[in-house]
Parts: structure tokens; C-alpha cells; sequence
């Protein structure tokens, strides 16, 4: 016997230090720690890290030439000279270059920045699906009370002669399908926090810190897509490839050569010769196939920002549509619906115990009830998606 309470005070005892281990996360803590431990938003991290140390290679001079010659050159006597050769370019060969790696690295700025908005849509939309998951289960445990009670009722009824073998069969089916969708619920709520879990990249299990389902708070009256961060970054990419555009044309630019020469020829010690040289491109069909094929990446880029920019407005319409449309709907829901049902629901109640109405009638308004409940909370979950879709598309 002291063996048996033994093991349940372990098992309660480890039922609890679970529940407190858990992590407790709130949206902020959530988006927080994404920006700080997601693999994809590091990766791009680094990425921006490799473009600024890149920049100094704009000024990537050719490897110096030192050379030495020795021996017989004129007669028997031994001759030698040192040579020192340096090739460049134009200095606005460099700085062309330096423009294009400086774009390089803003681009890759942005493409983080784009990232890490996409990211925080991400864990919004997982967390307020993980709320409305948890208000769904709310509303059916409600209901699974209501009808564990009714079945009382039911049989009651039956043992007294008031009702039918099929009121306390239909009871017993309903709450067993309410059980059933509960147990689906818990199923989807793990996987959501898994895909939250994998988002954050966290190593423990965690519980996040609201339960209660709210309406998001849309700042804005006017949808502008302006600062729309997926825009933002194409608009840099044109601007990359007409850097681009520019360093490629820096192929037809001369380059320049200067060396110096010390040489001991005969009885001539220490002979000096300098040397300035100029590199022409005679010879273009390969540089003008490279700057064909950057214009055309610049004109491509163009041609994806106008296309983005479209899809963009297009998105920006549909969702001030959805936003007005679900105004309206969650408008009913909360002041005529909503306000409604308890009290219908405790009239019905009591006239089924009265015998006033049929168990076909009493289940008809139960049911006509959740769906009511049901509906008004994917209504509220589908506006809290539209505004956290608004939230992206204007880069708040």
C-alpha cells in the first residue's frame, strides 16, 4: 500500500516539475528570440558579415612582378638585372567596383530584412493559431460539460419513464464525438508548438503565455505598401545590377603598367630604366556580350520589382476587403449573436427538465449554439491572420 501512494507521489510530483520546466513564451519573447536563434535569419547574418569584408576587395591590385635575369648576355662576362613590373587600372575602374560591393552588401541588409519580417509573420500566424486551437478546446470542453450533463438527464428520464432508450443514445453519441474532437485538438496544438518550436530553434519544450484569443489592433486606416519589405529588397537588386552594368563597362577601359629596371651590362654597373606602359582593348566581342548580359539582368530585375510590386497592390486590395468584411461579421457576432446564446441556452435547458420540449429540440439549439460559438471564433481567428498578413505587406 505504501509502495502504491509512493509511486503516485512520484508521478504527481513529476507531472508538475514537467509543467514548471516548461518554458513560458509570450508573442514578444517568441519574435525575440527568432531574431536571435533562427538558422535561416544567422545564415543571412553572416552573409551580411561576408558582403562588408568583400567590399575592400574593389581595390584587388594584380600581383607585383619581380623578375631577375643572370648570366652571358653581351660576352662572356656575367650580366644581371632586377625588374619590377606593376599592373593597374583607371582609379574609376575601382570605384566602380567599390560602388557595386557597397550595393552588394545593402542588398544583402535588406534581404534580412525581408527575412526576419517574414519570420515574425511566421510566428505571429503560428502563435494566434495556437490561441485559437486553445479556444476551440475551451469551447468544447463547455460543451462536454453541457452534455455530459444532458446525458444525466437523459437518463434520468429514461429510468423515470419521461423519455426514450434513443435520448440517452443520441446524448451518449454527441458526447463521445465532442471527446473525439478534443482529442484531435491536442493533436493539432502539438503540432503547431513543433513548428513554433522549430521556427525559434529552441532544444526544450515550451507553453506559450496567453490562452485568451483577443482581436489584433490594426494601426493603420489605409494600406500602403510603400515600406514592403519584399519591394524594398527587389528595388535594391536593380539598383545591384545597374552597379553592375557600370563595372562591366570598365572592360573597355585602358590599363596601365609601370616598371623599373636595374641592370649591369659589361662595365656599366647599376643602369636604370623605367618603364610606362598602356594595355588598349582592341579587341571587344567578348566585353560587349558581358555588358549586353548585364543590362538584361538589370532590365530582368526591373521587370520582377513592377511584376512584385502589382502582385503587392492586388494582395493590399483583397486584404482591405477581408479586413472590412470580417468587421461586419465579427460586428454581429459580438453584439447580437454572442450575447444571445447563454440565455437561450439556459431557457431551453430548463424547459427540456420541465418537459416542455423535446430532446430533438433541446439538441437542434445546442447544437445551432456551438456553431454560432464556433463560427465567431474563426471569424476572430481569420481576422487576426488578415491584420497579421496587413502587418507584412506594410512592413510593420
Amino acid at each position: 500500500m505504501n509502495q502504491k501512494i509512493f509511486i503516485l507521489f512520484l508521478c504527481f510530483f513529476g507531472n508538475i516539475m514537467f509543467v514548471f520546466s516548461q518554458q513560458i513564451i509570450s508573442l514578444e519573447n517568441a519574435i525575440e528570440l527568432t531574431k536571435k536563434q533562427n538558422l535561416g535569419l544567422q545564415t543571412t547574418i553572416l552573409e551580411v558579415e561576408m558582403a562588408k569584408k568583400m567590399q575592400k576587395s574593389a581595390f584587388d591590385l594584380p600581383k607585383t612582378d619581380f623578375s631577375m635575369q643572370y648570366g652571358n648576355v653581351n660576352d662572356f662576362q656575367i650580366d644581371y638585372s632586377f625588374n619590377v613590373v606593376q599592373n593597374f587600372s583607371l582609379p574609376n575602374v575601382y570605384q566602380k567596383k567599390l560602388a557595386y560591393n557597397k550595393n552588394q552588401t545593402i542588398l544583402t541588409e535588406k534581404k534580412l530584412a525581408y527575412q526576419e519580417k517574414e519570420m515574425i509573420k511566421m510566428v505571429k500566424t503560428i502563435y494566434y493559431q495556437i490561441l485559437f486551437l486553445y479556444e476551440k478546446q475551451n469551447i468544447l470542453l463547455q460543451q462536454d460539460s453541457l452534455q455530459t450533463s444532458l446525458l444525466k438527464t437523459a437518463e434520468v428520464r429514461v429510468r423515470t419513464g419521461e423519455g426514450k432508450e434513443i435520448e440517452k443514445l443520441s446524448a451518449n453519441l454527441l458526447l463521445q464525438d465532442l471527446k473525439n474532437q478534443q482529442n484531435q485538438l491536442e493533436n493539432d496544438i502539438k503540432v503547431q508548438k513543433e513548428e513554433l518550436k522549430k521556427l525559434i530553434n529552441l532544444k526544450e519544450n515550451f507553453e506559450i503565455a496567453d490562452k485568451k484569443l483577443t482581436k489584433r489592433i490594426l494601426n493603420i486606416t489605409q494600406i500602403d505598401i510603400t515600406k514592403n519589405p519584399h519591394l524594398i529588397f527587389l528595388k535594391q537588386q536593380i539598383e545591384l545590377q545597374k552597379s553592375n552594368v557600370k563595372v562591366q563597362k570598365t572592360a573597355f577601359s585602358p590599363d596601365l603598367r609601370l616598371g623599373y629596371y636595374n641592370m649591369r651590362e659589361n662595365e656599366n654597373p647599376n643602369l636604370h630604366v623605367a618603364q610606362a606602359g598602356i594595355a588598349l582593348p582592341i579587341f571587344n566581342t567578348g566585353r560587349k556580350s558581358m555588358v549586353a548580359s548585364a543590362q538584361i539582368n538589370e532590365k530582368m530585375a526591373e521587370n520582377q520589382w513592377i511584376y512584385q510590386q502589382q502582385i503587392t497592390e492586388r494582395n493590399a486590395e483583397i486584404l482591405q476587403t477581408q479586413i472590412e468584411r470580417s468587421n461586419i461579421a465579427l460586428n454581429y457576432y459580438e453584439n447580437i449573436a454572442i450575447p444571445q446564446i447563454d440565455k437561450i441556452q439556459n431557457i431551453f435547458q430548463k424547459s427540456y427538465q420541465n418537459g416542455e420540449i423535446s430532446y430533438v429540440e433541446l439538441t437542434q439549439n445546442r447544437m445551432q449554439n456551438f456553431q454560432i460559438l464556433m463560427n465567431y471564433l474563426q471569424e476572430l481567428s481569420n481576422y487576426n491572420q488578415i491584420i497579421i498578413q496587413i502587418e507584412f505587406l506594410t512592413g510593420e
